[in-house]
């Protein structure tokens, strides 16, 4: 790999994968990450800040309540699935912060049970907040394309920025985002987990290729 993404560790394979992860994910540009872990922590702590707040369903996975922490925004857990407790949360708290941030896993990992993906979705354009999901363990089993929960309901305009793992159906290693160019591009020179880490190998991104 020879070093980081943004020193010397890209390679037009990198540059290829990010494409085909794109259009894969039918998104506008995607940004590759040495693991799931990584990603989540990279562009959770990125996009969000210390004057914003973030509703996170209580069983989101252990790197995104790590990525929140990072962000150093206010964190109110809404209990699992229900979107009446996020919709109270948000009444009670949302202007008194920057910007609001729905973060959910679409499937969870421990139970394998589904987020309400278009109740969530309605919630956060009712109330103008920006969504983040975790598609890891959706991606390869739902959409006739295996491009996650989210295109298999037809979501895409409600959640732009998604998140996912070369490490469940892929078979191999890493992780990935998906979203609208100027915030892919953001965080390439943003997320540190992505800045200071060695690129994921050639090898690797050939065989997800």
């Amino acid at each position: 790999s020879t070093g980081s993404r943004l020193l010397s560790g890209s390679s037009e394979l990198h540059s290829e994968l990010e494409k085909a992860i794109a259009k894969f994910e039918g998104a506008e540009d995607s940004i590759c990450f040495s693991s799931g872990y990584s990603t989540n922590i990279g562009v959770i702590s990125s996009l969000i800040g210390k004057d914003d707040v973030v509703y996170s369903d209580e069983n989101n996975h252990a790197s995104i309540v790590d990525g929140i922490r990072l962000s150093g925004a206010q964190k109110f857990i809404y209990n699992h699935l229900d979107a009446s407790h996020l919709e109270s949360l948000i009444l009670e708290n949302s202007t008194k912060f920057r910007r609001s941030f729905i973060i959910t896993d679409t499937v969870f990992s421990m139970d394998g049970d589904v987020a309400p993906l278009v109740k969530i979705g309605e919630i956060a354009q009712k109330y103008d907040c920006f969504t983040i999901v975790d598609e890891a363990h959706g991606t390869g089993i739902f959409a006739n394309d295996g491009s996650g929960l989210v295109s298999d309901l037809g979501l895409n305009d409600f959640y732009p920025i998604k998140i996912g793992t070369f490490s469940k159906a892929f078979g191999l290693e890493g992780g990935f985002c998906t979203g609208p160019k100027n915030v892919i591009d953001f965080l390439k020179n943003k997320a540190r987990s992505f800045m200071f880490s060695t690129s994921p190998s050639p090898a690797i991104i050939g065989g997800l290729l």
